[in-house]
């Protein structure tokens, strides 16, 4: 254990689990979405079978669409802000953790593993980089391609791209056939996104075992750490 930065390491598990809870939460509102937008193809599809116009068909996607402006939709909206701030807050303890912790060096720092979310373009790779090089430092010697981060980040980018053509199609959508089809694609993304979160919840479990075990060793060979870590 690298003795300058003792006072940065911080047992991760009661912040592994608030995660864990809200990213099962932002599944339930995929769910929710799930089954709005099979609603939505259903009266759209009996809206086309009796030969509406267009504006008809527009007119009954702005009422289903106000439908959906409940608080129910408030509160997935919540749960989504909360998951995405608790994985950064995972993230950067997780960063902190394997620069204390580990005996291999980190070539990034806690805070860039953060920041790297918000700079365009750049968030699409760098954030996926910095957690491997997280893991790299638990497993200096081993293999790591069992990992669930690159399937992780693969189907997030995925929803993320999939999620600005819906947002594009959406405002060009006249006709009923629009708006099924962009119902369709909601179906499509939002199973992605489902399982991006059970990758993401998967990867905690990986990285916090790979902790512990580095923990094991460092409480087992290094008396000083063991004295700090685990007082008596």
């Amino acid at each position: 254990m690298r003795r300058e930065y003792f006072s940065e390491y911080h047992y991760p598990q009661g912040l592994t689990l608030r995660v864990r809870t809200l990213y099962t939460g932002m599944m339930i509102t995929c769910g929710m979405s799930i089954w709005f937008a099979v609603r939505d193809i259903a009266i759209l599809e009996g809206i086309s079978s009796r030969g509406f116009s267009s504006v008809d068909a527009l007119k009954a996607a702005i009422e289903t669409g106000r439908e959906r402006a409940t608080s129910a939709y408030s509160a997935a909206r919540a749960i989504w802000l909360g998951a995405f701030v608790g994985s950064l807050m995972w993230i950067w303890r997780m960063a902190r953790n394997a620069r204390a912790l580990s005996i291999a060096r980190p070539k990034v720092t806690p805070e860039w593993a953060v920041f790297s979310h918000f700079i365009p373009i750049i968030n699409l790779v760098a954030p996926y980089l910095a957690m491997r090089e997280i893991v790299r430092c638990y497993t200096p010697k081993e293999d790591a391609s069992d990992s669930p981060l690159l399937p992780y980040w693969a189907l997030l980018v995925f929803h993320f791209l999939g999620a600005m053509l819906i947002s594009i199609r959406g405002s060009t959508a006249v006709t009923p056939a629009d708006f099924i089809l962009l119902d369709k694609a909601i179906i499509f993304f939002e199973v992605v996104n489902i399982a991006a979160a059970i990758f993401f919840i998967a990867f905690t479990r990986y990285l916090v075992r790979k902790e512990a075990l580095e923990l094991d060793d460092v409480l087992d060979t290094d008396e000083e750490a063991a004295k700090w870590l685990w007082p008596t």
